[in-house]
């Protein structure tokens, strides 16, 4: 009996639509604070409640408020803070909402139970395997594209 390999439902990232550098600058912070297992997934086409997920998982609730003030920090020299913060209290699943981005910060237990990259695995992943140079720089030096700051 001939058996078929199972194809992933997930989707690479498109090459067609560029990625913001703000979402490199936030894969940036939540690295900086040693967050593990971060994932970007592009959700355009997919729905309207943000273009772009970034997930991590932090160690215990003191690495994730370390993750939660470098998130709320990045964007800040380019003016934009978070539109909405929600899980700052439990710190068990911590969402920051920039609009475009939405940045999930959780213990593992907590992102285990949710599943959020079962429930968008339809969503393409966006490899982050080193933040791009530009991003980096930019984030040091405060200066952000307009096109990439809808503030401007």
């Amino acid at each position: 009996m001939i058996q078929k390999k199972a194809r992933s439902r997930r989707k690479p990232a498109r090459d067609a639509a560029p990625v913001p550098e703000t979402v490199g600058i936030l894969v940036e912070a939540v690295r900086s604070k040693k967050a593990s297992n971060v994932v970007v997934m592009d959700l355009r086409g997919l729905t309207d409640v943000a273009d772009f997920f970034v997930l991590c998982s932090a160690d215990v609730d003191v690495h994730a408020r370390a993750i939660l003030d470098a998130v709320r920090e990045a964007l800040v020299p380019f003016g934009r803070d978070p539109w909405h913060v929600e899980g700052e209290e439990s710190l068990n699943w911590v969402l920051v909402d920039f609009v475009d981005t939405v940045v999930h910060i959780f213990r593992e237990d907590a992102r285990k139970f949710y599943g959020l990259e079962e429930m968008w695995a339809d969503a393409p992943r966006v490899p982050f395997p080193d933040v791009p140079p530009r991003a980096r720089e930019t984030l040091r030096a405060g200066n952000l594209p307009p096109a990439d700051n809808p503030r401007s």
